[in-house]
């Protein structure tokens, strides 16, 4: 017997057990070795497909229409999940990136996507009116979970910002808002239809854009939804932006008949929580929150985002040992965090934190140093710390490096512009001349380092592909 033969005589079991533990683009080797090894790879390559160029997207559109629907290589027959992004369009320069025209021709097909369970929406642009959603909703039977990504800004008060709040049945909704706006609108309580409309909800994100002294008003969103409002799988809630939350009134005496305390008292599995962070720490400065009542608050909490007043308790409490990332959002770093009640003498251990953020623009370096200290000794896991807004100037950049080589576990790294005036010069070409230092400082510093970053921007990276990760579905489907 051949070669290829042998290949074809394996049983099925066999194929099964080795084609389930195969990557996307392994699978789409192999079938192309032969018609047994295509039709058992098939169902793998259609269950879940991300598509991210208009090419891509019309050639699958193309095929669906001229397919047998009953054939072992039918697309309809296989597809649980379609996921529009624009992940990889820069990996793919020249082409095209989807957009509102590619769109008439998907809606040609969606009757025919009779099994699709999961539908993602990650593109830069909210579709003519969400009639696509809606079209999705009525046309696919098995439709249970519709997630939401928009990566660009919506302007407050658009004809696409108002069909956003026409939103039905959604499961992960993200979406950027910019308003320009100097009075505060009632902005927070119009997104409480979407959410009452949406059962099966799992995930709330909202960032909005405005001046400083305009907040999201977080406990009007949650009396608007209702005493009764509940989303048992809800995972995920954020608000980004500026406060305009007394946190301190949510956790005195009286705390358990706060609107807001009765909204999280109900969602005890928030495990990535994002609060509307402050502009003006120095109204919070005499306040302190029991670390217990947080604890409390938020059991299964793992991410967290938002001010100092939430983050002090937050570091000192029983969930602590639990957090995978935190992010401390407000405006500025004082000078409590260097303090004798700071975090610097009483934080607790933090075995599973990999991720820090410090989105302060304005605070003393060495503070910051302090800061640093302490988290690196509390978390010697840490893989990813962001500093990405305030300045360093050049002694301190060299003691920043010095603090850095602790971290011996860091992976990733984002800093402010303002490091480049003060490293040395190396004598590397590729980049500018102080990226190059920075970057072999950093990682002489901390050998484990694969991405640097300048305010968001990466600059250098080692080892690792520099393709983007698309992020995971969370659906029904395994």
């Amino acid at each position: 017997m051949s070669s290829m033969g042998l290949l074809s005589s394996l049983p099925n079991e066999l194929l099964d057990a080795v084609f389930d533990l195969l990557s996307k683009s392994d699978l789409a080797s192999i079938s192309l070795v032969c018609h047994a090894w295509q039709n058992c790879a098939f169902p793998r390559l259609y269950h879940t497909v991300y598509i991210s160029l208009a090419t891509d997207l019309q050639l699958m559109v193309s095929r669906i229409k001229s397919e047998d629907e009953t054939g072992p290589l039918s697309i309809v027959s296989y597809l649980k999940g379609l996921v529009l992004d624009n992940m990889f369009v820069l990996d793919h320069p020249g082409r095209r990136k989807i957009n509102e025209r590619d769109l008439i021709d998907l809606q040609t097909v969606i009757s025919r996507l009779v099994g699709l369970e999961i539908l993602g929406w990650d593109l830069g642009f909210v579709p003519q009116g969400c009639r696509i959603f809606e079209l999705f909703q009525s046309e696919c039977p098995k439709l249970a979970f519709v997630r939401i990504d928009l990566q660009s800004e919506v302007k407050y008060g658009s004809d696409e910002y108002k069909s956003l709040l026409r939103l039905t049945g959604i499961s992960e909704l993200s979406v950027k808002i910019y308003y320009r706006g100097t009075a505060s609108a009632d902005y927070a309580r119009e997104w409480a239809p979407v959410l009452i409309a949406s059962p099966n909800l799992v995930s709330f994100s909202i960032r909005f854009y405005a001046s400083r002294s305009i907040g999201f008003d977080v406990s009007g969103l949650v009396a608007a939804l209702g005493d009764q409002f509940t989303r048992p799988r809800l995972h995920t809630f954020g608000i980004h932006g500026y406060l305009d939350q007394e946190w301190e009134s949510l956790f005195d005496q009286s705390s358990q008949i706060h609107t807001l305390w009765a909204f999280f008292k109900r969602h005890p599995n928030i495990q990535n929580l994002a609060l509307a962070h402050s502009y003006d720490v120095d109204g919070y400065r005499s306040h302190t929150i029991n670390p217990d009542h947080v604890a409390q608050l938020f059991p299964s909490l793992q991410r967290f985002k938002g001010p100092n007043i939430l983050i002090r308790p937050l570091v000192f409490s029983s969930l602590a040992p639990q957090l995978k990332a935190l992010t401390a959002g407000d405006y500025r770093l004082d000078d409590y965090w260097a303090s004798a009640e700071g975090p610097r003498n009483h934080i607790t251990t933090m075995p599973h934190l990999r991720e820090l953020s410090i989105q302060a623009y304005a605070g003393d370096a060495k503070i910051l140093l302090d800061v640093l200290n302490t988290f690196i000794t509390a978390a010697p896991g840490l893989e990813k710390i962001e500093i990405p807004n305030l300045h360093v100037d050049g002694p301190d950049f060299v003691r920043l490096v010095q603090t850095l080589r602790r971290a011996g576990s860091l992976i990733e790294i984002d800093l402010n512009s303002s490091l480049l005036k003060y490293v040395p010069f190396s004598g590397m070409a590729a980049l500018t001349v102080g990226e190059n230092a920075a970057a072999l400082e950093l990682k002489n510093a901390c050998p484990r380092l694969q991405v640097f970053r300048i305010e968001g921007y990466e600059v250098k990276k080692w080892g690792s592909s520099s393709r983007c990760k698309r992020t995971p579905i969370f659906g029904p489907i395994p």
